[in-house]
């Protein structure tokens, strides 16, 4: 399986997606979410997969951005506990 960022610029307000973030987190083998609109999951692919998944739980002007992650990582600002987690799962 693979590593990917999920990342959106969403219209209407976050409360109004639950049930796209539930849908992320049920499609995930794992997942990371540390960002307001940003998720690392781990998942068998591909990219269009993920998209087609997601799709339905999003307004049509809604941005949706799935990118296949590589093994290289470099953050800052984040608790020990979340710089670990991306360490370890994209290595």
């Amino acid at each position: 399986m693979s590593m990917y960022l999920i990342t959106y610029e969403l219209i209407r307000p976050a409360k109004e997606y639950l049930a796209l973030f539930q849908q992320i987190k049920d499609i995930s083998e794992i997942w990371w979410h540390n960002l307001n609109s940003a998720w690392i999951i781990k998942h068998k692919g591909p990219s269009t997969a993920i998209l087609r998944a997601l799709k339905p739980y999003v307004h049509p002007r809604d941005k949706l951005l799935v990118i296949k992650l590589d093994h290289e990582a470099a953050g800052i600002g984040f608790h020990t506990q979340a710089s670990q987690w991306v360490k370890i799962n994209l290595e």
